[in-house]
């Protein structure tokens, strides 16, 4: 894939793709996150490890629940 480019995967398909140095994907997700959240604990539990990132995204994906929850958004 180029430098911009998009690719889309229809519900039910799936793809690998092998990412050198210095790349990085961005994930578009739909609907209600909070229910997809404990998946992604997951993987930084048993694979990644990475705690810090961990940390950072239990941090602001708290807060920013909690200011919504008190600003009447559900």
């Amino acid at each position: 894939y180029q430098v911009g480019s998009v690719h889309y995967l229809p519900k039910g398909t799936s793809k690998q793709f092998k990412m050198h140095r210095g790349c990085w994907a961005l994930e578009y997700a739909r609907g209600w996150i909070s229910p997809m959240m404990p998946f992604g604990f997951a993987d930084t539990l048993t694979s990644t490890l990475d705690f810090i990132t961990f940390y950072h995204t239990l941090r602001i994906s708290g807060r920013e629940m909690i200011r919504n929850l008190l600003q009447g958004k559900i």
